[in-house]
């Protein structure tokens, strides 16, 4: 971010990275879902942040390597109070049903 720009890579191409100058943006959208290693530099960007955030109900049988999903929305709040609740999105996808994953499971869970 000192330097001024992020390569970003193409995530249906890996070999495709596009190098985005922060002079050239009026606003920078994150995508994620694990916005927490993200919190302590959002200070440091000086043009509108926006944040789109996935959630789901899975446990590490199916998405191995996220943190707990109460701090990924204890996450969500305090970037709202940064960024402003305006700027921030949250997703709760992708659904699919399972013995383990029920329709009862996700109306629960949401």
């Amino acid at each position: 971010m000192n330097a001024g720009f992020f390569d970003v890579r193409n995530p249906f191409n890996p070999k495709m990275v596009s190098r985005i100058h922060l002079k050239d943006a009026d606003a920078i959208m994150f995508c994620t879902k694990n916005p927490i290693p993200i919190i302590p530099l959002l200070s440091r960007i000086q043009i509108p942040i926006l944040m789109d955030v996935t959630v789901t109900p899975y446990h590490q049988n199916i998405e191995p390597g996220l943190p707990d999903k109460r701090k990924i929305i204890e996450a969500i709040r305090e970037i709202s109070t940064i960024v402003g609740p305006d700027h921030m999105a949250v997703r709760y996808d992708p659904i699919f049903i399972s013995e383990r994953y029920t329709i009862d499971y996700h109306i629960r869970a949401f």
